[in-house]
């Protein structure tokens, strides 16, 4: 009994009900402590089954709703402030277990303020929405794409070297010039990486890209910079 609800819980998502012939009470309780909705014993006839089931889908479809409303920005649909420290922090984990590099992409969408101001605060949400639907194509799955809030977006590329997130930001310029879009904007793209996140460190990993974005919004805008420690600063990539 308790091998079989190991094996099922370690899909934390399915609802799980068991069903036995014969249970006690210490089986009952280890069910419902290892994440079981519930345990059937005994056999319940078909109609009890069916319903309880039905009963487990439209508990995991309510607490789904409850979790995308906890961790989802409701403008953009991308991951919100809150999550993304909670998973910033696991990737980085995650990079310094692997010894593996991992790259931020710190996004600012251009002159936001302006659209609010010319066009209104509807024209600057859609113009979030339209940054928020290109910033989420280029990316892996692995990638954490999150609003940080305002006009500034962030993307996470763990086990990303600096030439290929450079291209992830290359593609979502592309993205912009391609799209035809009610309300024209451009994004200032700012990029640090570290080669081997168990020697790095993850505050300097942000103020590194976040100097890079400054580097990129006092150029002009629209544009993309990276911070390179060999050459003791951030640096504008030619496009």
């Amino acid at each position: 009994m308790r091998h079989l609800i190991e094996t099922a819980t370690s899909s934390a998502w399915i609802p799980v009900i068991f069903h036995a012939a014969c249970a006690n009470a210490e089986d009952r309780i280890a069910a419902l402590e290892l994440g079981a909705l519930d345990l059937l014993a005994p056999m319940a006839v078909e109609f009890e089954l069916l319903a309880r089931l039905g009963a487990a889908v439209r508990l995991r479809r309510r607490m789904a709703d409850l979790e995308r409303r906890a961790y989802r920005d409701s403008l953009t649909g991308l991951v919100n402030r809150g999550a993304l420290d909670d998973q910033l922090r696991r990737q980085w984990d995650w990079s310094r277990r692997h010894g593996a590099g991992m790259s931020v992409l710190i996004v600012d969408l251009d002159n936001l303020k302006t659209i609010n101001d010319t066009l209104g605060h509807a024209a600057g949400d859609e113009a979030l929405r339209q940054a928020a639907a290109v910033l989420a194509r280029p990316v892996r799955s692995s990638d954490i794409v999150a609003r940080h809030g305002g006009d500034e977006f962030v993307i996470v590329a763990p086990g990303c070297p600096l030439s290929a997130a450079q291209a992830i930001a290359a593609r979502i310029h592309d993205g912009l010039t391609a799209a035809s879009a009610p309300i024209p904007i451009t994004l200032s793209i700012g990029i640090a990486d570290v080669e081997n996140a168990a020697t790095g460190d993850l505050a300097d990993l942000l103020h590194r890209a976040d100097q890079a974005l400054y580097l990129a919004k006092r150029s002009g805008r629209n544009a993309i910079a990276i911070y390179q420690p060999n050459r003791g600063g951030p640096s504008l990539v030619a496009r």
